[in-house]
């Protein structure tokens, strides 16, 4: 509830146009503290659910996954939807579901040597398509962009 109230203050008083919630497992309210963790989380995300739709605004959640799923069968191992049901009903209230992986921090993905390589997987987009999407990230700025694909010397391909 506060959370609700500061949000409605702050889209109130400075025109926000976003909210982002940085780690949902924290924002366990003091009348929740008694549930159990994925109960109390279910009741959280159905809070802010409801708030959005009261401020008519965009809500970012950011969750950690509780990731001890079994690696897939193509040797990786790759966040899914599943791995968020442990965390209540946040893969049924969300609207999409996102999920970031960079392969070269997963060991035995067949692209784990590229530094660069991070991949969104949407999961789930309640108006739209599903799929990943490549994307570069640059450790030294923290900056995800356009996946750059180096330029192919199209001669070099050439017989002569």
């Amino acid at each position: 509830m506060d959370l609700r109230l500061r949000a409605r203050q702050m889209a109130r008083n400075y025109k926000v146009e976003l909210i982002v919630i940085d780690h949902l497992q924290s924002c366990n309210g003091r009348k929740l503290a008694t549930r159990n963790r994925p109960v109390a989380t279910s009741l959280v995300s159905k809070q802010i659910k409801v708030m959005a739709g009261e401020l008519n605004l965009p809500v970012i959640v950011l969750i950690r996954l509780d990731h001890t799923t079994e690696p897939c069968g193509d040797n990786t191992d790759r966040p899914t939807l599943a791995d968020l049901y442990g965390s209540g009903t946040i893969a049924q209230d969300a609207d999409v579901v996102l999920l970031l992986r960079r392969p070269c921090k997963i060991s035995g993905d067949p692209e784990s040597d590229d530094m660069r390589l991070a991949i969104v997987d949407v999961a789930k987009h309640r108006n739209g398509p599903t799929g990943e999407v490549r994307l570069d990230f640059d450790k030294a700025i923290m900056r995800f962009g356009d996946r750059i694909v180096p330029d192919i010397d199209p001669i070099a391909d050439l017989e002569l």
